[in-house]
C-alpha cells in the first residue's frame, strides 16, 4: 500500500503521548464548557436579577435593562458590568473571548485537534492553507474558572442582589474527579515529552549520519527502491540490509526510506534469518534497475 498520505512511520496509530494529550484536552474542554456557562449565567442573571428587585421597590420607576428574550443577552449585560464599573473593559473582553471559545469546542472541536493529526494531508494544510483562527486553548479553562470567581467577588463586594444556584454543588464531584485527573495525565505527559524529545534528537542523528554515509543510487529515498506501488525494489531491500548492518534503529530507517514501522521490522526478521551482518551482500550494481513507465503515449 501506498503510504504518501502519511508521514510518520506508525502509519497513523496514536502513540502514547497523543493518546493522552487527547484525554487531557478533553477533561480540559469539559471544565471549560461549565465554567463557560456559569460565566454566562451569572453575567445575565445578575443585571435581570437586579432589575427584579429594584422592580420590586420601585414598579413606576425602573425599566428592565436585559428582558428576558433580548437579542445578544451576553454582550448587553457585558456593557452594563462595564458602565457600572463592576468590571473593566479588557475583563469584558476576556469574558467574549473565553465564550467564543466554549463556542470553537461546541462547533469546532475537529480545528482544535487538527494540530496532533499525522495525515500528511493536514500538516500541508496547516502549513500552506488557509490559516485558521481557532486554536486549542490550554489556558482557557483555569483563566474561566478564576474569572467565574472574580465576577462572584465583585457581586458581593458591590452588595448585589444574588441568587442562589445548585450548579456548583451538582457538579462539585466531577469537577475535583476531573483537576485531579488532569493533574495526574499532566506528569504522564511531560514524562512522555521529555521522552519524545530525546527520541527526536536520536533518530535526526542517526538521518543526518545516513543522509552522508548513503549517497546517490544507495540513498534509502532514491526511485530505485520503490516501486510505485510502496513496496521495495530488491535494490531498496539491499538498502535497508545495509541500515540494518550499520545498527540503524528501526524508526529511523522508516523514516529515511518512507516505510511503515511494522514493515522495517519484519524486514529486520528477515535480515537475521539470512545471518545479519554476516549474510552475503549483493552488488548494487548487479541488481536490476526498476523500469520507469511513460503514463502516455506520445
Amino acid at each position: 500500500m501506498n503510504s504518501t498520505i502519511y508521514i510518520d512511520p506508525w502509519r497513523g496509530r496514536i502513540r502514547a503521548l497523543e493518546h493522552n494529550i487527547v484525554k487531557y484536552r478533553a477533561m480540559q474542554m469539559t471544565l471549560a464548557i461549565y465554567y463557560s456557562e456559569e460565566i454566562r449565567r451569572v453575567v445575565i442573571t445578575a443585571i435581570q436579577t437586579q432589575d427584579k428587585f429594584s422592580k420590586s421597590l420601585k414598579p413606576n420607576e425602573t425599566t428592565e435593562r436585559l428582558p428576558p428574550g433580548a437579542k445578544r443577552p451576553l454582550e448587553k449585560a457585558l456593557a452594563i458590568w462595564v458602565d457600572e464599573k463592576l468590571i473593566s473593559q479588557n475583563e469584558a473582553d476576556d469574558i467574549k473571548r473565553l465564550v467564543d471559545y466554549r463556542n470553537d469546542i461546541a462547533h469546532r472541536m475537529h480545528l482544535l485537534h487538527a494540530d496532533l493529526s499525522k495525515y500528511r494531508w493536514v500538516k500541508d494544510r496547516q502549513k500552506y492553507g488557509p490559516q485558521d483562527k481557532v486554536q486549542y486553548d490550554s489556558d482557557a479553562a483555569v483563566e474561566m474558572e478564576a474569572l467565574l470567581r472574580l465576577l462572584n467577588d465583585r457581586l458581593r463586594a458591590a452588595s448585589r442582589v444574588l441568587t442562589l444556584n445548585p450548579n456548583a454543588l451538582l457538579f462539585d464531584a466531577a469537577e475535583k474527579s476531573l483537576k485531579q485527573e488532569l493533574k495526574s495525565l499532566r506528569l504522564k505527559i511531560d514524562n512522555l515529552f521529555r521522552q519524545r524529545k530525546l527520541e527526536v534528537t536520536s533518530i535526526n542523528a542517526e538521518l543526518k549520519s545516513i543522509h552522508t554515509t548513503f549517497r546517490g543510487e544507495a540513498a534509502p529515498n532514491h526511485w530505485y527502491q520503490r516501486y510505485d506501488n510502496g513496496r521495495l525494489t530488491p535494490r531498496g531491500v539491499e538498502v535497508c540490509y545495509r541500515l540494518l548492518d550499520e545498527a540503524y534503529s528501526p524508526v529511523t530507517i522508516a523514516y529515511a526510506m518512507g516505510l511503515s514501522l511494522h514493515a522495517v521490522k519484519k524486514r529486520q526478521e528477515m535480515w537475521a534469518e539470512i545471518g545479519g551482518k554476516k549474510r552475503t551482500k549483493s552488488i548494487l550494481a548487479d541488481l536490476p534497475i526498476r523500469k520507469s513507465y511513460r503514463k502516455h503515449d506520445d
